[in-house]
């Protein structure tokens, strides 16, 4: 299991070059809006969108991270 962190709007390169199994995104996204969809799938992986749990959000942690400093 891995977890890449990358500063391109989607990770569609990323997923070209490792063709992970599944594809995991937060509950605030639709599939049929993700552009890597297409990508995860042609190389057989799936997408799963998890159940989106307020206050539960990467970005929010990544702030309480940043303030804790």
């Amino acid at each position: 299991d891995h977890c890449v962190a990358f500063d391109d709007p989607t990770a569609r390169e990323l997923i070209e070059l490792f063709h992970p199994d599944v594809y995991v995104k937060g509950g605030d996204y639709l599939p049929q809006l993700l552009l890597e969809v297409e990508a995860v799938e042609r190389h057989g992986g799936q997408v799963r969108i998890l159940s989106y749990l307020e206050h539960r959000s990467t970005t929010a942690l990544a702030e309480r991270i940043r303030a804790a400093r």
